[in-house]
């Protein structure tokens, strides 16, 4: 009865990982595109030109 019961509860963490997996790269095929980086050096070298 002990073995049965540790191989059930390796299946269910095996189950919960592999749908956890799932999941995750389902929602990823959703997500909006990354904003584009924001040139900070550029920024700054501009503004202390107008001082």
């Amino acid at each position: 009865m002990g073995v049965v019961l540790l191989m059930l509860g390796g299946m269910h963490f095996f189950n919960l990982y592999v749908f956890t997996r799932m999941r995750r790269r389902a929602t990823l095929a959703h997500l909006p595109p990354p904003v584009p980086a924001m040139n900070r050096a550029s920024k700054a070298n501009d503004i202390l030109d107008t001082l």
